[in-house]
């Protein structure tokens, strides 16, 4: 009997080996990774990559405070300035190593800065990148105004000389696109049109910077602010922003 369970037990596991075989031999195993798909990751490991690097961190000045140099290095992918010196890390742990160069001229200069306990990075001086030109939302009255003097107060849109009426709104936009059209609140009447000078450095500036500008200088007309000063106000706003390209 006992002879007759081995047989019985010899022949399942025999079996189960053949079963097994036939899977292996016809099933759709993977195939075997190549080493070369991992040759980029060691060359450009993410792993050993630091924060700030050269690629993405400026010197863009200096200041003497209490007779110790700081220095102000700006990140350029997080549009952050960081303060570094050389008394101790900053509340980033960031610390200023070392200052090469003249000092007298910002373009020779380059720093080491600490980053952390084991990495150091090189930034040299370059002119920091004007900044983006921060839109705030329009604030916009549900009243329709007519447009004339004081458009954006009381009784077309309200107390608040910053909430513009829709015809305001549209009015600014639409001079947006066109800029020769002119618009309500440029301060220019149809005896003393826009200088050719201004409508051309007018046309440099983007359709955002232009609607921008009109919508201050509603906001300014709503505020009892004259033809001449805005005409004034107009130009320095188009300079300003000529300068931050």
């Amino acid at each position: 009997m006992t002879n007759c369970k081995l047989s019985i037990a010899h022949w399942f596991l025999g079996s189960l080996a053949l079963l097994i075989a036939s899977l292996c031999h016809t099933a759709d195993l993977p195939k075997a990774v190549s080493p070369e798909l991992f040759s980029s990751l060691k060359s450009h490991s993410p792993f050993s990559r630091i924060l700030g690097s050269t690629d993405s961190l400026i010197l863009t000045g200096l200041l003497n405070y209490q007779g110790e140099t700081v220095a102000a290095v700006h990140d350029l992918e997080t549009r952050r300035t960081h303060l570094v010196s050389e008394k101790g890390p900053n509340l980033s742990g960031w610390q200023l190593i070392d200052l090469r160069g003249d000092t007298r001229d910002l373009s020779t200069l380059t720093t080491r800065i600490k980053i952390n306990a084991s990495d150091i990075v090189s930034v040299r001086y370059q002119k920091a990148p004007p900044m983006p030109l921060q839109r705030r939302p329009v604030l916009v009255s549900t009243r329709i105004g007519d447009g004339s003097a004081g458009g954006g107060t009381d009784p077309h849109g309200g107390p608040n000389p910053d909430v513009l009426t829709p015809d305001q709104l549209a009015n600014a936009r639409n001079a947006a696109k066109n800029p020769a059209t002119g618009f309500k609140a440029d301060g220019f009447s149809s005896h003393n049109r826009m200088p050719a000078e201004m409508l051309s450095k007018l046309n440099q500036l983007s359709y955002e910077q232009r609607e921008t500008i009109h919508i201050k200088l509603f906001q300014q007309r709503n505020r009892g602010l004259g033809s001449q000063e805005r005409r004034q106000m107009y130009g320095r706003l188009i300079d300003a922003q000529l300068r931050n390209r």
